[in-house]
């Protein structure tokens, strides 16, 4: 990462292929944090996590490229909401993410758990 940052500071934004590395970095750092959110399991740090989301707004508008600055705006919205609701899902003190985000509305793409004995 430090090189990429600084590969990204001295070229600026003609390093668009630097600039996407670093995104994808903080946008897998995010996908960890959530792999496991549809079993009540958030892997993440809250403050880390909203901290991604920032780096990745901020480094999106260097991007030149219209289609992938959509597709990064709209990760970064994804995982900001998934996480505001993740936030106020514990805060009412209930089991059952899935089905809080049914019961208020909130719709994500959940992948399916494949769980496997040996």
């Amino acid at each position: 990462m430090e090189y990429l940052e600084k590969a990204l500071e001295i070229g600026g934004k003609s390093e668009q292929r630097v600039l996407m590395e670093i995104i994808n970095y903080y946008l897998n750092f995010l996908e960890f944090s959530f792999h496991h959110i549809s079993d009540d399991a958030y892997l993440g740090d809250i403050s880390e996590d909203q901290e991604a989301v920032l780096k990745i707004e901020n480094l999106s508008t260097e991007m030149i490229d219209v289609e992938s600055k959509k597709y990064v705006n709209e990760s970064a919205n994804y995982y900001k909401n998934l996480l505001n609701d993740w936030i106020a899902f514990k805060s009412e003190g209930k089991k059952g993410f899935l089905k809080w985000c049914s019961d208020n509305g909130k719709e994500y793409g959940w992948s399916s758990s494949y769980y496997y004995k040996s």
